[in-house]
């Protein structure tokens, strides 16, 4: 791949980097470039230009003219082909629409990544990309979307490459609505309580510098049965049962459980609590901690 392509997925797009050198030197099945480095698209009944016969900034200029697009929004977009139309879209869109170009096929991308100079999209600030299996790790860097209060988050289809694999694409944007979902809480709490943390840390910073990481116990109990405890309904109802294996099992519990499991007899091995707000210790108050190790993924007051 051309250096300055290289130096900027490794930079913005690690993820997709590295999904895109697991191809090796595997060729796509369904695009591919002529001797003229124009894409193609491979079909049963032979081959056809992905941007038309005439001068492709007609049909990219046409596609993009039919758009429907709304202010402060985040779009997936079907194939990054050769990055034109992308390009296009990027040039003609205001700041806060966000870009999301989802590609099937990481072997295209190699292919692209090695022909073209595609730095000013790959390092465009409203430009995200996702390749190969749609996972949780596909959309890892759509946070910085996610910041925004969107007024639309949608689909955008081009049909020369939508075509290729319509069920994938599809899915794309069904799961990219699913992240949004899950990710904009988070990121309204990280927000809201950015202070809260600021503070805690700074507070907390002796005992945290000499405290170990609870990395240390990776491994340690591999073969040791592992019951992780909330605060649900159902936990009256198991309190029995954790009376009886407490002794051969780790037990770890959120700090909304911890006060129940002690006034219960029953002594968790870890406690763990995410929450940075004053009404976390409110589960630690007027009860015996018992050494208790306590694992803070947010250090609380």
């Amino acid at each position: 791949m051309l250096k300055k392509n290289l130096d900027i997925l490794r930079r913005r797009f690690p993820q997709v980097l590295q999904r895109i050198l697991a191809v090796g030197e595997m060729k796509s099945s369904q695009l591919c470039y002529d001797d003229a480095s124009q894409l193609l698209a491979i079909k049963t009944k032979g081959k056809f230009s992905v941007y038309g016969t005439r001068a492709k900034e007609r049909l990219i200029s046409d596609w993009f003219g039919a758009l429907r697009l709304k202010s402060e929004s985040l779009y997936s977009l079907s194939g990054f082909g050769d990055g034109s139309h992308v390009r296009h879209f990027l040039k003609n869109t205001p700041g806060g629409v966000f870009l999301l170009v989802v590609e099937a096929d990481a072997s295209i991308l190699k292919e692209t990544f090695s022909r073209h100079d595609c730095s000013d999209i790959l390092s465009h600030e409203r430009f995200l990309l996702g390749t190969g299996m749609i996972n949780e790790d596909f959309f890892k860097d759509m946070q910085e979307a996610v910041m925004q209060k969107l007024s639309d988050i949608n689909s955008l289809i081009f049909s020369p490459l939508h075509c290729l694999d319509e069920g994938y694409y599809d899915k794309a944007r069904n799961e990219m609505l699913k992240q949004y979902l899950v990710l904009r809480p988070l990121m309204e709490v990280n927000l809201r309580t950015g202070t809260n943390l600021q503070e805690n840390t700074l507070e907390n910073l002796p005992h945290m510098a000499t405290a170990p990481d609870i990395g240390s116990l990776e491994g340690m109990f591999k073969d040791t049965p592992f019951i992780l405890i909330g605060a649900g309904p159902s936990l009256d109802d198991s309190i029995e049962f954790l009376r009886e294996v407490q002794n051969r099992t780790i037990i770890v519990c959120s700090n909304s459980s911890f006060r129940k499991l002690i006034n219960s007899g029953i002594r968790p091995n870890l406690v763990v609590t995410a929450d940075p707000m004053p009404p976390t210790l409110a589960g630690f108050q007027n009860v015996d901690l018992l050494d208790v190790p306590l694992a803070s993924i947010q250090c609380i007051p």
